[in-house]
């Protein structure tokens, strides 16, 4: 990747941010959660009930250090990123894109500082929480008719046209119609 003219080694980009050999992950770790619900029976052990998957969790640790960047630039733009509370793009550094995420904690550390408190080097544990975009079903119109089929969801409650290739959009009841 080019980066203001110069060629760096990404490791992985999460929104705008870019970290890099000189910002490097320090750490990585993903949580997968899958859901059951436990049914107790009159005789012999309870029973489990697949009910799914809960949202991916991501921990990163990433050190900002004064001889590779400017650390209190970095923090500030990791605080503003996170206060935006949007949904971010992450992709890992051989292209590989992880989908969406949002920032749901930051915990600094201050490794360094020098004699006039500026921080040379910090260490930020960055927890991100997968974001599931809405489900947009796309169907054929019949080119006799203008009504629209919708596959069946749940329940779906109002649906909007979006155009003459038959995209439908699900939206929910307490979000009307935009």
């Amino acid at each position: 990747m080019i980066k203001q003219g110069r060629l760096i080694n990404m490791f992985a980009q999460l929104g705008d941010m870019i970290f890099e050999i000189s910002k490097p992950f320090t750490n990585i770790n993903s949580t997968r959660t899958f859901s059951f619900a436990e049914h107790k029976t009159i005789s012999g052990k309870p029973k489990l009930e697949n009910t799914g998957k809960e949202l991916e969790e991501i921990r990163v640790t990433v050190k900002f250090n004064f001889e590779f960047c400017i650390p209190e630039e970095e923090r500030k733009n990791l605080i503003d990123m996170a206060q935006k509370q949007e949904a971010l793009s992450f992709v890992y550094g051989n292209g590989i894109y992880k989908g969406k995420y949002v920032i749901t904690e930051l915990n600094e550390q201050t490794v360094k500082t020098d004699g006039k408190g500026n921080i040379l080097m910090c260490e930020y544990q960055i927890t991100l929480k997968e974001w599931v975009e809405d489900i947009i079903l796309v169907t054929k119109k019949e080119p006799e008719t203008n009504d629209l089929e919708v596959k069946k969801d749940d329940q779906p409650q109002v649906v909007q046209d979006l155009g003459p290739y038959g995209i439908v959009r699900m939206i929910p009841p307490d979000q009307g119609l935009s």
